[in-house]
């Protein structure tokens, strides 16, 4: 497969991206984008179930969803997205799907907490959530720290991964992941591939551009320097699952 990027130009570059194209198709109903879009924000949204969420406005705190429960609040919150995504539209920055994501995760958790006696539902009732779930802005007083945001950017790294993995031939891939993530030297990477030292670092930089954009068409600023190193950590150490 050819490492050239044929995706279209005439749009701003994150609204070109695999994982934006994916969230249209999956609001088009289309089945493979629905699939592709769950693979990608799923481990997101088992990490919010079972991290919990600070308060905001009026609210407590809400804990963490233990256990199995954790996995079943994450199908009511795609089955929510599933009903709702046509009703989604972009407010003009990137990560506008990812603070709808959060904001039906966060209720879904309170809703969970409230039925076992846990947690009052919001006042108002129904119609304060769907008012709450229709709205895109950050929660007031919940938006994310540092911290929250390099653990979200983790666990959408593999995924992401996946995403462009398919763009690419084998040994530039292979080439990208040992200089990248697994910090070998461009000369020893270069003799164990049958590549020029130039060829590595262009491999390199091909991967690099389209990581950097599939992220920050996920709301996520640009990494830089020996962040995919780092990150690649910290996927095999903290990537949650089910």
């Amino acid at each position: 497969m050819s490492d050239k990027d044929k995706r279209p130009v005439d749009r701003p570059e994150w609204a070109n991206t695999t994982s934006t194209q994916m969230l249209a198709g999956a609001k088009a109903g289309n089945p493979d984008s629905w699939r592709g879009m769950v693979r990608l924000y799923a481990p997101l949204v088992l990490w919010w179930c079972r991290q919990g969420f600070p308060p905001w406005q009026h609210s407590p705190a809400l804990c963490g969803v233990p256990g199995q429960d954790a996995a079943d609040v994450v199908q009511e919150v795609f089955q929510t997205v599933r009903k709702k995504i046509k009703t989604f539209t972009k407010d003009g920055k990137p990560a506008a799907f990812r603070r709808w994501l959060k904001t039906i995760t966060r209720f879904k958790v309170r809703e969970y907490w409230a039925i076992i006696g846990e947690e009052p539902l919001p006042i108002g009732g129904s119609g304060s959530w769907t008012v709450a779930v229709s709205d895109k802005r950050p929660l007031p007083g919940e938006e994310a720290s540092d911290g929250e945001t390099v653990s979200e950017r983790v666990l959408l790294l593999r995924r992401v991964l996946d995403l462009i993995r398919p763009e690419f031939e084998c040994r530039t891939w292979k080439a990208f992941w040992r200089v990248a993530a697994a910090e070998r030297s461009a000369k020893d990477v270069a003799a164990e591939l049958g590549m020029s030292v130039p060829a590595v670092h262009t491999a390199k930089s091909r991967v690099l551009k389209r990581l950097k954009q599939e992220l920050k068409a996920l709301g996520f600023d640009p990494i830089k320097g020996n962040m995919v190193a780092a990150d690649a950590a910290g996927v095999t150490q903290s990537e949650v699952t089910s």
